[in-house]
């Protein structure tokens, strides 16, 4: 079932609204390769706990406050399968030092798995307005339950 216009709306709205989501970035991870959804949300788990245990010391799982959420909306295309990304950064981390960090971590992620080449793409409001930012990385969305796919919109 495709989400209404106004459930999208709304959706998009609480995004812009809560000020922890970084709607201000674009980020898009590529895996430059058809990989299944299944795939993605592990390797994209794995970017998820190399960028926290960089970032928090000791036992990163059990600091909630401190945590580093990748909020990820899956993708696939003719080419290849990638995931739109909104970063949920506690004021404690420097978003820019984060990305950099997970940037370096994909790339590396994509080499350890079969020696594919994982790009991170990263753009500071890239279509003007959060909102537009928003809007273009949920457009895919559908209800996983009624598609029965489990990892189409996950969050790490």
């Amino acid at each position: 079932m495709k989400l209404s216009t106004k459930q999208k709306q709304d959706l998009i709205d609480s995004y812009v609204q809560n000020k922890d989501i970084r709607t201000d970035y674009e980020i898009v991870a590529n895996t430059r390769t058809q990989m299944s959804f299944e795939s993605l949300d592990k390797n994209l788990s794995l970017l998820s706990a190399i960028v926290n245990k960089h970032f928090i010391k000791g036992k990163w799982q059990k600091k909630l406050s401190e945590r580093i959420i990748f909020d990820c909306w899956h993708q696939r295309t003719a080419q290849h399968t990638h995931s739109h990304i909104f970063l949920i950064v506690p004021p404690i981390h420097n978003v820019e030092l984060v990305i950099m960090r997970a940037r370096c971590a994909w790339h590396s992620i994509g080499i350890k798995n079969k020696h594919l080449n994982f790009d991170l793409y990263v753009k500071k409001k890239h279509f003007g307005t959060e909102e537009r930012i928003s809007s273009y990385n949920i457009r895919e969305f559908y209800d996983d339950v009624n598609l029965g796919l489990e990892n189409k919109h996950s969050r790490h």
